[in-house]
């Protein structure tokens, strides 16, 4: 079971601070082969707040980290930019087609950076793969290290909702920006004392 909550911000065409990294990212892969569309040399992706071995609750923030490369939504073809896809329990796919979209393979096409996901408790395995405007992997593949989780349950889970059956479709919504407060206008009757706090 997996539901995914993604924050989007678009990075193409300026660099994120890398001021926040706390995992050792895994430069563009030298030896597999992708498909046509090109990376740029020292390119990476990397899980910015998860590190291997972490014990994490069921449901978590995933924060995507990207160095050398542009961040742009699927089908905006811009050189050297691409979007996330987050690898669950699941070995790569072949990296000069198109990467599958199942449970195993979530796409974030928006060009989210951060996601919330659930997972059930116990072991998982979290991969990023970088892929371009058609969700194919770039010619030099930029893939991140597997990592090991551990998903363990909280104890304060009972007054929680019950999460979703393994099956149910994982839905990928962007989280809404912030919303202006919509001013209230309190209208005085002249007939009540002025002295009456509002």
């Amino acid at each position: 079971m997996r539901r995914v909550r993604c924050v989007t911000q678009s990075w193409y065409g300026r660099r994120r601070p890398d001021a926040a990294i706390t995992a050792t990212p895994v430069w563009a892969q030298q030896t597999r082969k992708g498909g046509p569309t090109p990376a740029l040399p020292g390119a990476a992706v990397y899980f910015i707040n998860l590190q291997d071995g972490a014990r994490v609750p069921r449901t978590f923030t995933i924060q995507f980290g990207l160095r050398n490369m542009g961040l742009a939504a699927a089908g905006t073809a811009a050189p050297a930019a691409g979007h996330h896809h987050l690898l669950v329990d699941t070995p790569l796919p072949a990296l000069n087609e198109p990467i599958p979209s199942d449970f195993g393979h979530l796409h974030f096409g928006a060009g989210q950076s951060e996601a919330e996901i659930t997972l059930a408790p116990g072991e998982h395995t979290l991969q990023l793969l970088f892929a371009d405007a058609d969700h194919v992997p770039h010619a030099t593949p930029v893939y991140s290290q597997r990592i090991r989780i551990t998903v363990i349950e909280a104890q304060s889970q009972a007054s929680a909702a019950p999460a979703p059956a393994l099956g149910t479709p994982v839905r990928v919504k962007p989280q809404p920006g912030p919303r202006k407060r919509e001013q209230r206008r309190r209208w005085r009757n002249p007939d009540e004392d002025e002295d009456d706090d509002w």
